[in-house]
């Protein structure tokens, strides 16, 4: 039976100019101006990330049946009855959610984390998110909301990683007991990660315990095969992209 993923992240192409070209006015309102003072080309920096996105889609449509919502309070809606998905996964920051006009982006999908603690709390969820690089503490509270932590790296690996992350949660999941994660096991993790953590992975020390056992387990110890996963193209995998945002 297929894994029913419910996909929360306004940065998923809708596919629909006229809907794209609000999210990219949202984004390059928000922080185009940042990505200036970092030397970087905003609209660029849009591109790259709506084509990382969509080869996201691309791969996982492969591995799974996908429900999309690329609006904060859609999200919301759904979350209270959560029931027909399996596993989910949600972005943190919605820069370009032009819904939520002059109310908070960054990190608000730590309500949406909450909102699924209440409503099921057996089902498995992932929060995606690059702001783990830049914000330690933000683990933590995800950690606390019964979420796994999962950098986002927008190159190849950052679409295997979240295939191989879903497939690990649902597998995970079948006594339908509560999720917890042990804080206890995160060091040892980090430590078999220093270990073997090889061939191009562009994981750095944000990325938590069960998302560095299952980037390790699944691809540096051979273990595609159990995961029902296969090899991307190395020159995918080795050309990262200018992010946006989270």
């Amino acid at each position: 039976m297929s894994i029913r993923v419910i996909l929360a992240d306004d940065q998923i192409p809708w596919n629909i100019d006229s809907k794209d070209e609000i999210v990219k006015k949202e984004i390059l309102a928000q922080i185009g101006e940042k990505l200036i003072k970092m030397g970087k080309d905003p609209e660029q920096c849009y591109e790259d990330d709506k084509e990382w996105f969509q080869e996201l889609v691309n791969y996982l449509e492969t591995k799974f049946e996908l429900t999309y919502v690329r609006e904060f309070e859609e999200a919301e809606r759904l979350f209270v009855k959560p029931e027909e998905f399996d596993v989910a996964v949600v972005d943190l920051s919605w820069t370009g959610d032009s819904t939520r006009k002059e109310n908070p982006r960054e990190n608000i999908g730590l309500k949406l984390l909450e909102t699924l603690a209440k409503s099921n709390p057996v089902m498995p969820v992932i929060a995606f998110s690059q702001n783990f690089e830049k914000d330690r503490e933000l683990m933590s509270s995800v950690l606390e909301h019964g979420a796994l932590p999962l950098q986002k790296y927008y190159d190849g690996t950052g679409h295997q990683a979240l295939a191989s992350a879903i497939k690990y949660v649902s597998f995970k999941n079948i006594t339908g007991q509560k999720k917890e994660l042990d804080p206890g096991k995160v060091k040892i993790i980090e430590v078999l990660r220093g270990l073997t953590f090889s061939q191009g992975w562009k994981v750095a020390a944000t990325v938590f315990a069960i998302f560095s056992f299952v980037a390790v387990a699944s691809y540096n110890a051979g273990e595609k095969n159990l995961l029902g996963l296969e090899d991307q193209p190395l020159n995918k995998q080795m050309q990262p992209m200018q992010k946006t945002r989270g």
